[in-house]
């Protein structure tokens, strides 16, 4: 009887050991993955506003001198360029930054505060985030990501996790699925020209050509 209540003891033990294993070990992979998303670095965070600012002064483009007619002098167009960077950066939302790190590279995620249905046309969901990154002690630079939601398409992961893996897909070439997702993805430059499009289908990625306006309404 005495071996038998050992037995049940040292079993009961065994099974509490065991189960502080297992939520030790789901809370470090919760932790894990969590870990990529981070509290912005001051520093960083302050040299992107820096650089922002810059990009958001309005500049007029001259274009080339167009010639008159007979006897008339030559004469230069003044074209007032629209700069996409001056109303964006009036509605960042800083304080929902996040980093990650690739590579030894730091990223600053900054979200862009718009309605998730921007258009004339509700049918379509939309977000986008401008990402800052710097390697080292060298300048800071900048691409930005849109994803525009297929028609009548609900976006249903987190739009942080979207856009990450969206990235890294983009950057490393990778063909990462991005859960259910259904939606076009275009990157841009510091100048806001397209550099490359993607399309989404039931998270499936893919290259694309893909274009449209987010600052137009879309129909």
């Amino acid at each position: 009887m005495k071996v038998v209540i050992q037995l049940r003891r040292m079993l009961f033990t065994l099974q509490l050991v065991m189960a502080g294993f297992l939520l030790s070990t789901s809370c470090n992979k919760q932790q894990q993955g969590d870990s990529q998303i981070a509290s912005p670095d001051s520093s960083l965070s302050e040299s992107a506003k820096s650089y922002l600012a810059v990009l958001a002064v309005k500049k007029d483009d001259l274009a080339a001198p167009v010639s008159g007619k007979k006897k008339l002098p030559s004469k230069t167009i003044k074209v007032q360029q629209v700069n996409r960077f001056s109303q964006i950066s009036k509605t960042t939302e800083w304080k929902n930054a996040f980093e990650i790190q690739e590579k030894g590279i730091t990223y600053l995620f900054v979200p862009v505060k718009e309605d998730i249905k921007p258009f004339t046309n509700k049918d379509f969901e939309f977000f986008r985030y401008l990402i800052f990154s710097r390697a080292g002690a060298s300048a800071v630079s900048l691409s930005v990501i849109e994803v525009l939601g297929d028609k009548k398409y609900s976006f249903e992961s987190d739009n942080r996790q979207i856009a990450i893996t969206a990235f890294k897909n983009k950057t490393e070439g990778n063909t990462g699925n991005i859960g259910n997702t259904n939606a076009a993805v275009i990157f841009y430059n510091n100048d806001y020209k397209p550099t490359a499009s993607f399309k989404l289908n039931n998270g499936a990625w893919s290259t694309a050509r893909i274009t449209f306006r987010s600052d137009l309404g879309i129909r």
